[in-house]
């Protein structure tokens, strides 16, 4: 990740390089919410002191994930902590934001709506299901079975990535599992 650190209004040159080095101890945070090898990254922190605040900001942008962020106190560290914390946050909101869109996403492709073709061949009606890809655990497809209508789910286990079949068993209220 590109990163540009500019101090504005710090007369002395050892206090400016003291809190751009800081500054960079607490650039990796953001890696986890960054991801440089997909889009290109920039970060931009602006430090700058007016008489009794001291004012921190921050840029970033990475592809389409663009966030920024300012703070302002009385002592330079403290706002450069409070500045990666607030952008933080941002990120992590954006970022869980975005992975809750994916996963409703996925849950409306067709293999979640279950497309079915049905075919007449020699007077036996054959039904086809697409399986979804997505490997889950059994609590899971437990779960996928009681919000459907269906009898069964099938799926593939995340745990032995084999293919089990959960069903309602018919003379009671119990459910059963099937393992190759």
């Amino acid at each position: 990740m590109k990163t540009d650190i500019i101090t504005k209004n710090i007369p002395d040159k050892r206090r400016s390089e003291h809190f751009k080095r800081y500054a960079m101890k607490k650039m990796p945070k953001l890696q986890r919410y960054i991801d440089p090898d997909r889009h290109p990254s920039e970060a931009k922190i602006i430090l700058s002191a007016e008489k009794l605040r001291n004012n921190a900001e921050i840029t970033i942008s990475s592809g389409p994930l663009k966030a920024a962020a300012s703070v302002e106190t009385e002592e330079m560290h403290s706002a450069i902590d409070k500045l990666f914390d607030t952008i933080i946050k941002q990120l992590r909101r954006r970022t869980d934001k975005q992975l809750s869109l994916r996963r409703r996403n996925v849950s409306k492709t067709p293999s979640a709506a279950r497309v079915q073709r049905t075919e007449t061949e020699n007077n036996l009606r054959v039904d086809h299901q697409h399986l979804s890809p997505k490997p889950m655990s059994v609590g899971e497809a437990l779960l996928q079975l009681d919000a459907s209508e269906e009898d069964f789910v099938a799926f593939r286990n995340s745990e032995t990535l084999e293919m089990n079949v959960v069903y309602k068993k018919a003379d009671s209220k119990k459910v059963g599992l099937l393992t190759p």
